[in-house]
C-alpha cells in the first residue's frame, strides 16, 4: 500500500492521500488504550494543535481536554466527520461542558 495513502473505514475501505489533509490541520490519534482505531484533525501545527474538529477529538476529562500522539494515524484512518469540516475550512468545535452527575440524579 502507498504510504500516503489513509484509510478512513475498513467496512467500506476508501482512502485519502495525507496531502488532501487541507494546510493547517494536523491529525492526532488519542493516547487511550487499547488505540482508537480512528485519528482526528485538529486545527492547528505539531507546536500548538488547536481544537479538534469534531467532539470526539476531546478525549480527557469528561471532553475538557485531549492527549493525542501528534502527526499520528489510526489503524482505520482518520475521522470522516473532522474532514469533512477541515475540507470545508471550518474551525475546531468547543468542548462540550461538564456533566454534573449531581444534577442528573445520578
Amino acid at each position: 500500500m502507498d504510504d500516503r495513502l489513509i484509510a478512513l473505514a475498513e467496512e467500506s475501505w476508501r482512502g485519502v492521500y495525507k496531502d488532501e489533509i487541507p494546510d493547517g490541520y494536523i491529525p492526532g490519534l488519542g493516547r487511550d488504550y487499547p488505540h482508537p482505531k480512528k485519528a482526528h484533525l485538529y486545527k492547528g501545527d505539531l507546536s500548538d494543535p488547536g481544537k479538534p474538529m469534531c467532539k470526539r477529538g476531546w478525549n480527557r476529562d469528561s471532553g475538557q481536554s485531549y492527549s493525542i500522539w501528534r502527526g499520528n494515524f489510526g489503524r482505520d484512518g482518520l475521522c470522516e466527520t473532522c474532514l469533512k469540516r477541515a475540507k470545508q475550512g471550518l474551525d475546531g468545535v468547543e468542548s462540550e461542558p461538564p456533566v454534573d452527575n449531581e444534577l442528573r440524579g445520578a
